[in-house]
């Protein structure tokens, strides 16, 4: 029966180890105990991640186009005036995209029916 080299030098290595482990402190190979590896929670990303624009800028833009009923163009030229350069499309995009989650904000802000009350002084 032939032994190969490999083996023998890894079984003397192991042997070796065994020997040496408890005069460094090192736990013998029966007190060894399995780690987990903790896991990453998932990186908290912006939805306004890779955008040229600041998210400020952006939601300042759906804003103004929501709340005055502004046209895309009349947008575009109020950001102009402040030294942005942005195309009425690229505002159509953003309103597009960022409506939906300004309007899920702002229920949390909203208040319930029957929340609050008035009390008349009679």
């Amino acid at each position: 029966m032939m032994v190969c080299g490999f083996h023998v030098h890894r079984a003397r290595q192991q042997a070796l180890l065994r020997w040496r482990a408890p005069l460094l402190g090192w736990p013998d190979a029966h007190d060894r105990v399995m780690h987990r590896h903790r896991v990453r929670p998932p990186a908290w990303t912006s939805e306004f991640a890779g955008f040229r624009f600041p998210a400020e800028v952006i939601v300042l833009a759906v804003r103004w186009y929501l709340r005055y009923a502004l046209s895309y163009r009349d947008v575009e030229e109020l950001l102009a005036e402040r030294g942005l350069i942005v195309d009425h499309v690229t505002v159509y995009r953003w309103v597009q995209r960022f409506t939906p989650l300004l309007i899920e904000a702002a229920r949390l802000c909203r208040h319930l029916s029957g929340d609050r009350w008035l009390v008349d002084e009679t």
